[in-house]
């Protein structure tokens, strides 16, 4: 279907029925929480009986659908995601949803990662009665042939907020009644901070917000700076996120091809093209702990530094590939001079001693939006609420995936809506 000048074609590739206790399994079964502390933190700190309760003859459609869209060049292409839906068992029947929330997803490396293809945190989202929209980005899903345009804020909320015109569409076409006006709340953590705070500046900016509707913006340890991000990695200390300067410049030069038209080849160093690391990012077939590990592998160190991981050429000022990787970065920023005064709230929270997201861009977000009243800041440091939530489990809790558990956890339990 195609609706105004927006593209909402959509195809439904699965569909599938989940009752309240498949949820709730999903979301705390550790076992199905493998290779992260989410699922556990979320456990240690609320435990099940805060999120919202079972309701008789209510279950939740998980649904995978592509969408259209358009790549960097505008050309359209079909994107995945997944879809949930509270849905009344006994009528058989969609439930009216109660708003639309959209959450996007953190870094990854692995399609198989993605929401279309693995039950995120998302799905407990569903049990508080919207739509909720979990899109998986091009370059992941059945898009997984192209690049993905990691940290590039305008078209990661192009492709989100097409897959919320999809997914309101396909919600209305089963029944539902989705009103004009219906709220929309945005969400994401790491990756998805920053995904989630690019998508409420382009909704702003770009005078979408009476069709959206967007109420508020809740952003966890956000990659709001680019700049800030790369360049805390810089210098002789060893990266903190090795993986995170080659999905960078990838990203950059999927997206702004006419500003960096140097050779990918040129922005990283022999190490890093021969350890074939570059093909392994492409193959969608290694997650991001993998991608670390290659990059160690094919650098020789445990503890690499930026200067190992790209050409020198990259990290000197004056030549022509340096240029182009500042150009990208400046074109990545999502705090711009012209968004100083955002029109919807905005939750920011990170926690002071991240060692992967630097808690310097929290700090630049401060310094941008503090005055602003639609803006919050939380931490885990001086006199904050969180502060007694973590209790004796904060040993379990302060790093940037730990810190992912609490909060999922709070927008699980109906954060978000607060």
């Amino acid at each position: 279907m195609i609706s105004g000048n927006h593209l909402t074609e959509y195809v439904i590739d699965q569909e599938s029925l989940l009752s309240y206790d498949d949820v709730v399994t999903r979301m705390f079964d550790k076992n199905a929480r493998a290779k992260n502390l989410f699922g556990l933190a979320a456990r240690l700190l609320f435990g099940i009986n805060s999120y919202p309760g079972k309701k008789d003859n209510i279950g939740y459609k998980s649904i995978v659908i592509r969408y259209k869209t358009t790549d960097p060049q505008g050309h359209e292409v079909w994107a995945s995601g997944r879809v949930y839906m509270s849905y009344d068992t006994h009528h058989n029947k969609f439930v009216n949803p109660e708003h639309v929330v959209l959450c996007s997803h953190y870094t990854i490396g692995a399609s198989h990662e993605c929401p279309s293809e693995f039950y995120t945190f998302d799905l407990g989202l569903a049990l508080h009665g919207g739509i909720v929209v979990a899109p998986d980005l091009l370059g992941y899903g059945c898009s997984s042939e192209l690049d993905h345009p990691y940290l590039c804020p305008d078209q990661t909320a192009k492709n989100a907020l097409d897959l919320v015109r999809a997914a309101k569409a396909y919600a209305a076409a089963q029944g539902a009644n989705v009103e004009p006006g219906i709220k929309l709340y945005n969400l994401g953590y790491s990756q998805g901070g920053g995904s989630a705070l690019a998508i409420a500046r382009y909704v702003e900016m770009n005078g979408l917000l009476d069709e959206f509707n967007l109420v508020k913006t809740c952003c966890g340890a956000g990659i709001y700076s680019p700049k800030i991000f790369f360049d805390s990695m810089t210098g002789d200390k060893p990266c903190a996120y090795p993986i995170g300067a080659p999905l960078m410049i990838m990203g950059m030069k999927y997206c702004y091809p006419d500003e960096l038209t140097s050779s990918l080849e040129s922005f990283f160093s022999k190490a890093i093209i021969d350890g074939g690391v570059i093909d392994m990012i492409r193959s969608k077939q290694h997650d991001v702990d993998e991608l670390n590990t290659a990059i160690m592998n094919a650098v020789g160190s445990e503890n690499p530094t930026m200067a190992q991981i790209v050409s020198p050429e990259a990290l000197t000022s004056g030549t022509k590939v340096y240029a182009e990787l500042r150009k990208g970065l400046e074109l990545d920023e999502i705090l711009t001079d012209d968004w100083t005064s955002p029109k919807t709230e905005i939750y920011f929270l990170h926690y002071e001693n991240d060692e992967t997201v630097p808690y310097s861009i929290f700090k630049a977000a401060q310094a941008k939006f503090g005055s602003s009243d639609k803006c919050k800041f939380d931490t885990f440091s001086g006199s904050s609420s969180l502060v007694k939530a973590i209790s004796s489990n904060a040993s379990a809790l302060e790093s940037h995936r730990g810190t992912a558990g609490l909060f999922y956890a709070r927008m699980i339990g109906g954060g978000y809506l607060d």
